[in-house]
């Protein structure tokens, strides 16, 4: 697996967690995108969440680190991609930290919305082939990118319509019909 996009950024000098060290980022993105266990892909989850978003406040470590997950989202193993979903859920809901805020970085939480944004077509495939727990993070992230940018409001009221006529479970069900009444 290529993992150039990691390479793009400075992680020495992005803003991150206090007592954290944002270079260990694309090494733990890595081992994420490779895992081949729960308790591994967990592992490095949790190495990623505590540098770059801890309890919802984003750092600017967070931004960049939107596009090397959705660069690793369709190769990495089946095990890690619901972690990864999982992060970039809780990246796109994030606010910026009193350190962020502190620096006049006000608009970190847009940023890190606009960079999940960007994988509005991997969402939608996942929609279509992902798994029912990928399906799910993909409807809320989806829902969430609505709030950011209203004219995808359509396209993803329809492939929810979509999934609906599919076979589901009652509770996905009701998730997707949650977020429809949402929207």
């Amino acid at each position: 697996m290529v993992f150039q996009e990691f390479q793009r950024y400075n992680w020495a000098q992005l803003r991150r967690a206090p007592l954290d060290d944002a270079t260990r980022v694309p090494f733990d993105l890595e081992r994420l995108a490779l895992a081949t266990d729960s308790k591994a892909a967990e592992h490095a989850y949790w190495c990623i969440d505590n540098v770059v978003v801890v309890q919802g406040a984003l750092y600017e470590s967070a931004v960049a680190t939107v596009p090397c997950v959705l660069s690793v989202l369709q190769q990495c193993t089946d095990i890690a991609r619901p972690f990864l979903l999982e992060l970039l859920m809780i990246l796109s809901h994030g606010e910026a930290s009193l350190d962020e805020i502190a620096v006049g970085n006000t608009t970190i939480a847009q940023d890190c919305l606009r960079e999940v944004c960007r994988g509005i077509a991997l969402y939608f495939d996942l929609l279509e082939h992902g798994t029912r727990e990928e399906q799910l993070w993909c409807v809320d992230i989806l829902s969430k990118c609505c709030d950011y940018d209203s004219s995808l409001k359509p396209r993803v009221v329809w492939w929810f319509h979509w999934l609906l006529q599919h076979d589901l479970e009652p509770d996905q069900r009701s998730i997707i019909m949650n977020s429809l009444g949402d929207l």
